[in-house]
């Protein structure tokens, strides 16, 4: 019987938050009265995060699954081989870093239910650093001019399952999700969240990764439309364990 929904969890890094995100999405779901499916991506974490997801999967059954990848693919491929393990009616995606409070889907939930959106995004009332905070600008903007995006979101998103799967079936070799969602869904909605300062460790998004997938984007725009054209439905990623 399919879960109401589906937590997907790319992880890199990230072995100080995993336990506590971990309860706090558990308690989130009991308090909703929904079932849940906890699915961890780990991207090939160079920390002991494979240990630590394998631990939490032996200490929950049957809630959390986890999934290694072969290498290091990017955030958004992780997420979507998240979502082809998924079994569920809903997709969330949330970070691994606690910057986005698993407590705030709720208001993601409430969102959905009464605008009858494809897709939500928390927006985060943002506490980035100053040059982080205008690099991410700096992309977003560009993204939307570009039409590869909305222009705005964020990694934290609520949508329908069936729309996660149609998005993952038109993998290309390069893969944004913001793009593929903009391409599939009709209706999105944004709804104001908090959000946190991050609780462990550094963010592996600098102002340097942010131009480089800036200028990434910009490229991906020129070739897109061969890109699609000539696409295959084969996973780029490959999986080296499942827990």
């Amino acid at each position: 019987m399919k879960k109401d929904y589906s937590v997907i969890v790319p992880v890199y890094n990230s072995e100080r938050s995993l336990n506590e995100l971990t309860e706090r999405l558990k308690n989130v779901f009991l308090k909703l009265n929904k079932s849940v499916e906890i699915i961890f991506v780990d991207d090939y974490s160079t920390d002991d995060s494979w240990t630590v997801l394998k631990s939490i999967k032996a200490e929950n059954p049957g809630l959390v699954s986890c999934i290694r990848l072969s290498q290091n693919y990017g955030q958004h491929k992780a997420t979507l081989c998240g979502f082809q393990h998924s079994d569920a009616n809903f997709i969330i995606t949330i970070d691994d870093d606690l910057q986005h409070p698993p407590e705030e889907i709720s208001k993601l939930i409430s969102e959905m239910e009464s605008s009858g959106s494809d897709v939500v995004y928390g927006i985060a009332d943002n506490k980035h650093p100053v040059v982080r905070k205008t690099g991410s600008r700096f992309f977003k903007y560009f993204s939307g001019k570009l039409k590869l995006g909305y222009g705005k979101g964020s990694a934290f998103r609520l949508m329908h399952a069936a729309l996660a799967q149609r998005i993952s079936e038109q993998l290309s070799y390069s893969v944004f999700i913001e793009q593929l969602l903009y391409r599939n869904a009709a209706n999105v909605s944004y709804v104001q969240v908090s959000h946190h300062a991050r609780k462990y460790g550094s963010s592996s998004y600098s102002a340097k990764t942010i131009l480089a997938l800036t200028v990434k984007l910009i490229l991906f725009n020129a070739l897109s439309s061969k890109i699609f054209k000539q696409q295959n439905r084969q996973q780029h990623f490959l999986i080296s364990e499942l827990a």
